[in-house]
């Protein structure tokens, strides 16, 4: 498992015998048990690591501990150490995010913290974690999941960070709720008492309390400055010498500590400063010494600033300040032993199999030939890994003409710049990416005239190229004939023995097969995607192609289908990766996602919302932007169908629309669920017609003229569907509009609307899109009613029924509301779908009754006598007091505290005391009984 880890940023360091042990902040950080934040911060120098070390070697049940470096700013290398540090301490936490974070699949590092973070807290065991030198973070995208982690950090959970600076975000929530515990620099600076015991353990001299005290105070109780101080013997006539500036004091103690070393020792430690941890071996490579295990005894036994990074005494590093005077001093007296220094050390690391450091060395040596060999082999590892950044990183800091050289750099840095930007859209200019291609393409003549074209190198470099050019393609909105050409070539020539290519290509060609319409050729591709993800081992990707097959089915009207791809693709990812600890449960969410349509779509829907609400939080942390918007739509209709007033049922429209950025078809997508709000809420209702209008021409929405695809940058999955809901949602408009005001008055005739409808429906059917078209053809059925063709209505309701009942539609046909009444009636008592009819129909009556907002087919407002037969009670009177001034349920339920099914309860009652059909007509009594004015309680 820890496999391609440093173990020793994983373990505690090890605490030299003479520490002070300073066991008044050890009592203070055990005092803060119940702190989810602890924070260490002082400058270099005041003691932080030795603290923590100390502090965690003396609990009996010992802290998880990640000692970071720069390295470190790559986002899945600081995730990976991150819960790898969490599983060595406790076993059973963090194996499956370590596994997400090494998948090829890509998955989103947000999402794997997310399921980080959820099985810390399930686990319900107390779990800390320690994080030194946090200030070498520097990376925006590390700081900003990291941050997101401390927002949702489950109360089971401590984190105790140390630093040199502040950190770069708010934790002001924590401080205000008591959960932030802060040791600062005044804390660790060493009291006289403290620093007269350093002075007893280090100088190993005589040192009187007047020396003490002048020195403690000069050095201001900084840890480093005092023990450099006690070590180099402290001369009473140069006490002058010791300035308040910590980097001055570094070097005048660097010149009384290092000088006063014999020769070999100050080679030693100039020679061993390149390196960033060390060990006798590797010192021995570097220096060319034979001794560096003795050295390194004398070094530790006379406490000169080294830090032992494991248990065993093994691995140690200089203190941070110490290596930087030194390697400053070597790179002034010896730049010429730099380079040769470096250079070994990359041999050293590159035979003992730690490539990052092996390739960081042989770049500071210049030595290209070295790096360009490591780089080539474990760059491309590197991304297969999921640590595209990582490779970025190495590629880039080779010279362009070395890259150029050589055609397996150049394909591996394409790849790692394409990979980081599916989630960015063009954060890096296709250009760039599409220029490392051609330079890879140069080399193809060649390898093929002395190789063959069945050479591995041939086709290793040829196969990479041809699916790379596949993706952007698609990316950049090739005309599909030629992406489909491109993924059928590369299939034919390269997939055979290479489940990656064919997963990448299968699942891009079901992607452009999707756009095109042909939805056959889609669910052919993603099966295939699928079972090559299964066989790669690619989990995401495969979990990603069935939850896209279940979307597909459901579209194409195969409820059952949908039904059944859902519940083998769920059992299916649990055996093959939830099971053995590469999938957290959290990538399971799609699945829910679609189990909470099926749910809505059978009018089951409290268990639709348990459904949606358990998947939204995942799906949104994956990332994939269509699911994202499937699940804002699912929570849309299910608050709409609660009764929700439209200050519930906006946030997530407005989500939507933030989505633009990603989807163009969002904007407009948020307007068509919006005007059916109106519309399903305020049927036949003027304003309601009116707003929707409005709503229609602020977005652009029009049967003819799409300006979305006119300017698309890139394509996201379903974007026809959504097209085609746009459309269905205007035509309902427009018929909606003639209801209310007829020919001459309304802006479409019906003629115009059922001639739109049928080209629609001609379009559905040619397209298979079953779901839509049940839609269209129930909205025909309402169209063919109000012109008067009642045998015109009851075939179209027919045929939707045919369609639908068998696959289990149902929340579709009672989401029309009062104006299908009419129709169902005239089927029921026309013997057409008897059943169905009445099962649809007593759900549409008892939903108006519990909302009573919508007005009655005969229209009126209901109002009688001025004073209702009944008396209405107290709370009855408060609440049509609220109905008056324009509340609604929710807000009614809100000022009384009450539930919303309680306030529609009180509607109906209230509504039938006072004979009116509606909340329009319900005020207007409310006037007429001097019953208005203010929304409080009786």
């Amino acid at each position: 498992m820890f496999e391609d880890l440093i173990r020793t940023k994983i373990h505690i360091p090890g605490v030299r015998t003479r520490l002070i042990g300073r066991q008044r902040l050890k009592h203070r950080l055990d005092e803060a048990e119940d702190c989810k934040l602890t924070l260490v911060s002082a400058p270099a120098g005041f003691g932080k690591t030795s603290l923590l070390a100390g502090w965690s070697l003396d609990r009996g049940n010992q802290p998880a501990w990640f000692s970071i470096d720069p390295e470190d700013n790559d986002p899945r290398i600081f995730w990976k150490y991150f819960s790898a540090a969490i599983t060595r301490a406790y076993p059973d936490i963090g194996v499956s995010a370590m596994e997400m974070l090494q998948s090829p699949s890509g998955i989103p590092v947000k999402a794997v913290v997310r399921a980080l973070v959820n099985e810390i807290f399930e686990k319900n065991q107390n779990v800390v974690l320690i994080l030194d030198d946090f200030h070498l973070i520097d990376s925006d995208k590390v700081l900003s999941v990291f941050k997101y982690f401390i927002d949702y950090m489950p109360d089971n959970m401590r984190l105790i960070i140390s630093t040199r600076t502040e950190l770069p975000f708010s934790i002001g929530r924590l401080k205000l709720q008591g959960h932030l515990q802060q040791i600062t620099t005044d804390d660790l600076r060493f009291t006289a008492e403290e620093a007269a015991m350093l002075a007893g353990l280090v100088a190993g001299r005589s040192v009187s309390e007047s020396e003490v005290l002048a020195i403690a105070e000069r050095c201001e109780g900084w840890s480093a400055g005092l023990q450099m101080a006690f070590l180099a013997g402290e001369k009473k006539d140069n006490g002058s010498l010791f300035p308040r500036m910590q980097e001055h004091i570094i070097d005048y103690f660097m010149g009384e500590v290092f000088l006063s070393q014999p020769e070999h020792m100050r080679s030693f430690l100039l020679e061993t400063s390149i390196l960033s941890r060390l060990n006798p071996p590797l010192c021995d490579a570097v220096t060319g010494r034979q001794d560096s295990a003795e050295i390194l005894a004398q070094l530790r036994s006379a406490d000169m600033f080294l830090v032992e990074l494991d248990r065993d005494f093994f691995w140690h590093r200089y203190h941070q300040m110490f290596a930087d005077a030194l390697y400053a001093r070597l790179a002034r007296e010896h730049p010429g032993r730099l380079g040769l220094l470096h250079s070994r050390a990359a041999q050293w690391f590159k035979e003992n199999r730690m490539p990052g450091e092996a390739i960081h060395h042989a770049i500071a040596a210049r030595d290209w030939n070295l790096a360009v060999q490591l780089v080539t082999k474990h760059a491309a590892i590197a991304i297969i890994r999921g640590n595209s950044l990582t490779a970025l990183r190495w590629i880039r800091a080779l010279p362009e003409s070395k890259v150029t050289e050589s055609p397996y750099l150049c394909i591996t840095y394409a790849w790692a710049l394409f990979l980081p930007n599916l989630s960015k859209f063009a954060s890096v200019p296709y250009s760039t990416i599409e220029y490392f291609l051609a330079e890879a393409e140069k080399f193809r003549p060649a390898l093929l005239e002395s190789e063959g074209p069945e050479s591995r190198a041939y086709k290793t470099i040829t196969s990479y190229i041809d699916t790379l050019r596949v993706h952007l393609a698609y990316c950049r909105n090739a005309p599909r004939d030629e992406v489909i050409k491109l993924g059928e070539q590369t299939l034919q020539k390269f997939s055979s023995d290479n489940v990656f290519i064919r997963t990448n290509i299968f699942f891009t060609l079901a992607l452009t097969y999707l756009d095109s319409g042909d939805l056959d050729a889609c669910s052919a591709c993603l099966e295939e995607a699928r079972s090559a993800a299964f066989i790669g081992g690619f989990c995401y990707q495969a979990v990603l192609s069935d939850a896209f097959r279940c979307g597909l089915a459901r579209i194409r009207g195969r409820l059952r289908e949908s039904e059944m791809i859902n519940e083998n693709g769920l059992r299916s990812a649990k055996e093959a990766f939830v099971a053995t600890n590469r999938l957290s449960t959290e990538m399971l969410a799609y699945f829910d996602l679609h189990k909470a349509y099926l749910l809505l779509e059978r009018n089951y829907i409290d268990e639709a919302e348990r459904a949606a609400e358990r998947a939204l939080e995942p799906v949104k942390a994956l990332g994939e932007t269509h699911s994202v918007l499937d699940g804002y739509t699912l929570m849309f209709y299910i608050r709409l169908l609660q009764g929700a007033g439209e200050d519930a049922v906006l946030p997530y429209l407005r989500k939507m629309e933030n989505l633009s950025v990603y989807c163009a078809r969002a904007r407009p997508l948020a307007a068509a669920l919006r005007i059916r709000y109106l519309l399903t809420r305020f049927p036949d209702d003027a304003e309601a017609v009116f707003r929707a209008y409005a709503l229609a021409e602020q977005y652009g929405l029009s049967l003819q003229h799409d300006p979305v695809e006119e300017n698309k940058l890139y394509p996201v999955p379903f974007e026809r569907m959504m097209r085609k809901t746009e459309m269905l949602s205007l035509i309902h408009l427009y018929l909606s509009d003639y209801r209310l005001h007829g020919d001459g008055k309304s802006r479409m005739s019906l003629k115009e609307v059922t001639g739109n409808l049928n080209t629609l429906l001609e379009e559905m059917r040619s397209d298979g899109l079953g779901e839509l078209e049940i839609d269209a053809l129930i909205l025909l059925s309402v169209a063919h009613y109000t012109g008067g063709d009642e045998k015109a209505a009851i075939d179209a309701l027919k045929k939707a029924v045919h369609l639908g009942d068998p696959e289990g539609f149902f929340r579709i046909f009672v989401n029309k509301g009062v104006v299908l009444v009419p129709v169902l009636e005239k089927c029921i008592k026309s013997g057409v779908c008897v059943d169905f009819a009445a099962r649809v129909l007593q759900v549409i009556r008892s939903e108006i009754d519990t909302e009573a907002e919508a007005e009655t087919e005969a229209g009126g407002t209901g109002i009688a006598g001025a004073e209702p037969e009944t008396p209405l009670s107290r709370q009855e009177q408060a609440i049509l007091r609220m109905i008056a001034t324009g509340l609604t349920n929710q807000e009614i339920a809100e000022n009384l505290c009450i539930s919303v099914a309680t306030v529609k309860t009180h509607n109906y009652n209230i509504f039938k005391k006072l004979n009116v059909s509606n909340r329009v007509a319900a005020a207007e009594k409310a006037r007429q009984m001097g019953i208005e004015g203010r929304a409080g309680g009786g």
